[in-house]
Formats: structure tokens, C-alpha cells, sequence
């Protein structure tokens, strides 16, 4: 959403900072996506189709570290979630993300695009091939880090930003 907003109003745009995401909704992804709305629709309990989704936003170095906190994450997931129909219409929004590689080559602000190098979501390579088609654009990525580099590895992303925001 971020790209499209870029590309479509470059001058309010003055520095872009994509995490962990794609051009384009496929492979795992979409997978994802389409699993969910499908539990989501049968009426499935929403604490349980967490417990299947998860583990795909994390590396596998991580999950061990919130192995103890597994039912308190998803109880917290399940209650954040709990409109169905707004968890369904986000789902809808992702899964009819349209194709943006055209959009990115229109961004023409500094960008920093930042990857997780175990990321199963959206893998490096699709960070990569962002970093080709957007001009001013710089790629770092985060090892030991799944699909929630904010929260895995938040130190270095936040020293990453901030670095970026500072250059001239």
C-alpha cells in the first residue's frame, strides 16, 4: 500500500521505508492468506487458526524464545482479531493486492527496503527484486529474523530507520 501511495503521489513521499514485503501477493503468501479466510469463514476458533499461522512469521531461531509465551500470544491474537469481518476484509485487501513492479519503478524517493533473512512470508529475493526496480533504493537484511523483523530483531531495524532518515 505504501508503493502504490508512492508511486502515485510522489511528492508527498519524501523517504519510503519498506519492511519485509513484496511487490506482488504469491507462493506462501497467498497460501496464507487464503487458508485463513477460509478457517475464518467456516467458523473455525480463531485462537486455533493462530496457532497454525504464526510459526510462519517467525524464524526458526525465535520461536523457541516465545515457546513459554505461546498461549498468552495467542490469546492475544485471537482477541485482536476478533471481528471476523474486518479479518476478512484485511485478508480480502492482501490477497487482491495487485501486481506493483510497474509502481515500484515510479518511486523516485530514497527507500530503504529491509528483509529477514529467514522471512518464509515474503523471501529475500522478493526484497531483491525490489531493490532492482526502485532507483534510490538501499537493501538491508536482518539474519535470524523471520517475517516480524519489528519484533525479533527491533534494535537494529530502529538503528537501521533512524541511520536512514538522518542521511541527506
Amino acid at each position: 500500500f505504501a508503493m502504490a501511495l508512492t508511486s502515485r503521489h510522489p511528492g508527498l513521499v519524501k523517504r519510503l521505508v519498506l519492511l519485509n514485503t513484496s511487490a506482488t501477493v504469491a507462493g506462501h503468501a497467498s497460501k496464507i492468506v487464503a487458508g485463513v479466510a477460509r478457517s475464518i469463514r467456516s467458523g473455525d476458533d480463531l485462537k486455533s487458526i493462530f496457532s497454525l499461522v504464526y510459526p510462519w512469521f517467525y524464524s526458526a531461531k525465535y520461536l523457541p524464545r516465545i515457546a513459554s509465551m505461546e498461549s498468552l500470544l495467542l490469546d492475544q491474537y485471537a482477541s485482536y482479531n476478533r471481528n471476523r469481518e474486518g479479518v476478512l476484509k484485511l485478508l480480502q485487501a492482501i490477497g487482491s493486492k495487485p501486481d506493483l513492479q510497474e509502481m515500484a519503478a515510479e518511486i523516485d524517493c530514497p527507500t530503504l527496503i529491509v528483509s529477514g533473512s529467514d522471512d518464509t512470508v515474503f523471501p529475500v529475493s522478493h526484497q531483491e527484486a525490489l531493490q532492482t526496480q526502485i532507483r534510490e533504493s538501499q537493501h538491508l537484511t536482518l539474519q535470524d529474523t523471520g517475517h516480524c523483523s519489528y519484533i525479533e530483531n527491533h534494535r537494529p531495524l530502529n538503528q537501521a530507520i533512524g541511520k536512514f532518515f538522518c542521511q541527506n
